[in-house]
């Protein structure tokens, strides 16, 4: 299903997953357990985001960064 979605589809579904952890993130109801997650999660879309948006391998899986 990821390697044929669209470029814009990708991209649009990474942000809109950065989108999310981000608000996670910053909401007044944040707990110390969970920002540690959310600051993963952002590191590793922010990291393959622009290699799934190129269909490539490392952004769409267990990738270097995974």
């Amino acid at each position: 299903l990821m390697a044929g979605m669209p470029r814009m589809t990708a991209a649009a579904t990474g942000l809109d997953a950065l989108t999310h952890v981000m608000e996670g993130y910053i909401t007044k109801a944040h707990w110390e357990m969970t920002d540690m997650f959310h600051l993963e999660a952002i590191r590793l879309i922010s990291s393959n985001l622009r290699a799934a948006v190129n269909n490539e391998k490392s952004g769409r899986g267990k990738g270097e960064s995974l």
